[in-house]
Parts: C-alpha cells; sequence; structure tokens
C-alpha cells in the first residue's frame, strides 16, 4: 500500500508537460469546422422553420375550406378524382385533376389542377395553375386564388371571381 501512495505522490508532484503551441493551420482548420458546423445548424434551423411556416400556411389554407362546410377528401401527390362526391369535399395535392361530374361545391387546393368534368355548384381554387379542360363546365363560376384561369378547351358559367391571370377570356360568360 505504500508503494501506492508513493507512486500517486510522484505522479501529481511531477510537472505536466507543456503542449507545443498551435500551428496557423491547425487554427484555420478549428475556425473553419466550426463555420461549417455554423452554417449547418443554420440551414438546418431554417429548414425547420420553412417546414412549419409552410404547414401553417396549408393549414390556413384548408380551414378556409372547413369553413365553407367542405369535408377533406383523398390526398395525394398526384390526385385523379374518378369518383364523384356526394358531399361538399375539397381536395390536396401537387396536382389535382377532376375527371367526373359533381353536383356539389368541391375545392381544390393544389398547384396545378385541370377540370375535365361538369361541376353545377361553384369550384374553388386555390393554388398556381387551373385549366377548365375538354369536358370542363362550370356551370356556377369559379372562385379562385391563383395565378393563371387557362380555359381553353373548357366553359366556365359564372365568370371567375379572385386574383387572376385567365386565358381566353372568350371561353367565360357571366
Amino acid at each position: 500500500m505504500a508503494e501506492v501512495n508513493e507512486f500517486i505522490d510522484q505522479a501529481t508532484a511531477s510537472p505536466s508537460p507543456e503542449s507545443p503551441p498551435s500551428s496557423t493551420g491547425k487554427k484555420i482548420a478549428m475556425g473553419c469546422g466550426c463555420g461549417c458546423l455554423g452554417l449547418f445548424l443554420l440551414g438546418l434551423i431554417l429548414t425547420i422553420g420553412g417546414s412549419f411556416w409552410a404547414m401553417g400556411k396549408l393549414d390556413e389554407l384548408k380551414q378556409e375550406f372547413v369553413d365553407m362546410g367542405m369535408k377533406e377528401g383523398p390526398f395525394s401527390q398526384v390526385l385523379v378524382v374518378t369518383k364523384p362526391p356526394t358531399e361538399p369535399t375539397f381536395y390536396v395535392g401537387q396536382v389535382v385533376r377532376i375527371e367526373v361530374d359533381t353536383d356539389v361545391p368541391i375545392g381544390i387546393l393544389a398547384q396545378t389542377a385541370e377540370m375535365n368534368g361538369v361541376a353545377s355548384e361553384k369550384v374553388y381554387f386555390r393554388g398556381q395553375v387551373i385549366q377548365v379542360g375538354p369536358g370542363g363546365h362550370l356551370q356556377q363560376g369559379l372562385d379562385v386564388k391563383c395565378q393563371v384561369v387557362q380555359a381553353s378547351k373548357g366553359r366556365i358559367d359564372g365568370g371567375v371571381t379572385g386574383p387572376a391571370q385567365v386565358v381566353n377570356p372568350a371561353n367565360l360568360r357571366n
């Protein structure tokens, strides 16, 4: 036991060796590493924050349809509606195509949409571009918040309400 105590006393009594000063290269490398870590964390924070902002906007737009008494229909990246809704419904997707006739109000929340059926009630669109395609006939009009309404092959009675550039307005009837 005395030997162990003597070893501990020697180990703690001897001065610790001093480390050599860091070279300029090591300092630059450490600074670059810290900078890269900072940029990564900033990018991560912006990505997460942007996702929460986008989801909040999506929820806000969905709530607009819910407030109109619509229920949420199927959701998909590319959504093709082939079954007519039986109650006021809104559809969410990046690309939404309505291929059926409908006699209830419908809403579309998408980047682009195509309406190829006859809608006897008003259609609501929130997105970038909606096209009223062949066989598309909106009898009560179209309410939009979008950039472009393209009615080149279909017909819109009741006009377009909301901010949008209308392509081929000859197919519009108020």
